[in-house]
């Protein structure tokens, strides 16, 4: 399965399920597409899709993989992104769970951030995160990517080279700032009294994550929509011919033959229907 990513995006990685204790959400099912609103405070909201129970097949054939390391992908082989990848194989979600219709936004990152005085990894004394270069250029001596390790970068400044906006998805964030946030909203919703005993916010686990990102489809496909790229035009911000800023050239690691109008990052949901997967959620493949 793919699903592009660079900068450590928090990827529709709010869940909404059942704790240790268990619990009910209401005497009602939920049905596939149910919304519910969290309220991260100061008419900050936070919208949840039902993901309903389901069957899938999880992982990458050999065909894909191929695919990934080949022209048109352009991953690495042999990284340990791709030894994590298992093989295609049959997997069942037995419980139905909410998942973040969108990215966090950086609007709610900072939300969390005002509220609970949060520092993130990246902003700890000695921290760091990958971010882009802008020195980088192409050349035979050059690194294959233009992603370095930085000092005194963050979610709140991850080096784009254009100002930042609350619609953009935050950045730079670590698996241990999702985690915090994910707390943080727990605590805040159960003292308003807005979740129901047993259920709780977190993480989702790597099967349910890849569940949702299919959306619904129990074939094992390249990307949410099908197999081939160039039906995502229109769908995802992607490594496309697009400027980067401060430079008269279109981006050298181009995938995609289109331009999708931006050059590192779009405003969550941007493409609006055609943007969303069977769930209904918005940008699990591109975004940043």
């Amino acid at each position: 399965m793919q699903a592009g990513h660079s900068f450590m995006v928090m990827r529709n990685l709010v869940v909404l399920a059942l704790g240790l204790g268990g619990g009910l959400l209401s005497a009602q099912e939920p049905q596939r597409g149910d919304i519910r609103r969290a309220q991260l405070g100061q008419g900050v909201l936070l919208e949840l899709l039902y993901i309903p129970p389901g069957e899938f097949r999880m992982g990458s054939t050999p065909e894909e993989r191929a695919w990934a390391t080949g022209p048109e992908g352009g991953a690495t082989p042999g990284t340990i992104r791709e030894k994590y990848e298992g093989e295609a194989r049959p997997m069942r979600v037995r419980d139905g769970f909410w998942m973040g219709r969108t990215e966090v936004t950086v609007g709610q990152f900072r939300r969390f951030v005002e509220d609970s005085g949060y520092v993130t990894d990246a902003e700890q004394p000695g921290g760091m995160t990958q971010v882009f270069d802008p020195n980088w250029k192409i050349t035979a001596k050059a690194p294959p990517h233009p992603w370095i390790p930085m000092a005194g970068k963050s979610w709140r400044d991850p080096n784009f080279g254009f100002p930042l906006r609350d619609v953009y998805p935050v950045v730079c964030t670590s698996w241990h700032d999702g985690r915090a946030f994910c707390e943080w909203l727990t605590n805040t919703e159960r003292e308003a009294g807005r979740l129901p005993a047993g259920l709780e916010y977190r993480l989702p686990t790597e099967a349910e994550w890849e569940y949702a990102c299919r959306g619904g489809s129990p074939e094992s496909l390249y990307f949410w929509w099908g197999n081939d790229l160039a039906d995502g035009e229109g769908r995802l911000n992607i490594s496309a011919i697009d400027f980067l800023p401060g430079r008269n050239k279109t981006w050298p690691l181009a995938k995609a033959p289109w331009s999708d109008g931006f050059a590192f990052v779009s405003p969550v949901d941007h493409y609006g229907d055609r943007g969303r997967n069977g769930f209904g959620l918005a940008d699990m493949c591109g975004g940043v």
